[in-house]
This record gives C-alpha cells, structure tokens and sequence, in this order.
C-alpha cells in the first residue's frame, strides 16, 4: 500500500529541508546532553552529595546528578535541604 502512495509533500519542499534540519539539530543536542551527563557522572561520583542521595532506593546515578544541577549550591547552605538529602 505505501509503494503505491504518492508522496504528501515535495522532496525540494521548505518545510519537508527544515524539519530535517531541525531533526538533525535534535539529535545533536540529544548526544551533546548525553557527553554532558557522562562528564557530570565521572567529576560527580566523588561528591558526599552523590554518595548519600544514592543510597535511596531507587535514586539512579543520572537522577542524583539532575537532583544535584537542580539545586546546586542550595543544598549546603539550607538545613532543611540537607535534611532531605540525609532522608
């Protein structure tokens, strides 16, 4: 059935040229996070931080990084977040 079928949009289409463009830029992106998180991973695994937060079930090295970008520099000066990373 789709052999038969014609094409919807133009191989010289504007729109068909930027969203490949816009795809290939996705993946991009996608790879470059991905090199970031695994950077992150191999500075981070050393941190008092990672090592607590991965002793909760469930809390995966890639989870505890994202945790720890989120909040960042908040967690040592807050007593309340220091208390819910020792939980």
């Amino acid at each position: 059935m789709a052999k038969s079928s014609g094409l919807a949009v133009d191989t010289d289409s504007y729109v068909l040229k930027r969203i490949t463009k816009l795809a290939y830029e996705a993946e991009r992106l996608d790879r470059l996070k991905e090199s970031l998180i695994e950077e992150m991973a191999k500075i981070g695994t050393s941190l008092p931080e990672v090592v607590i937060l991965m002793t909760i079930p469930g809390i995966t090295l890639k989870s505890t990084l994202c945790i720890i970008a989120e909040f960042g520099d908040f967690i040592a000066p807050m007593p309340l977040m220091r208390i819910l990373v020792l939980i």
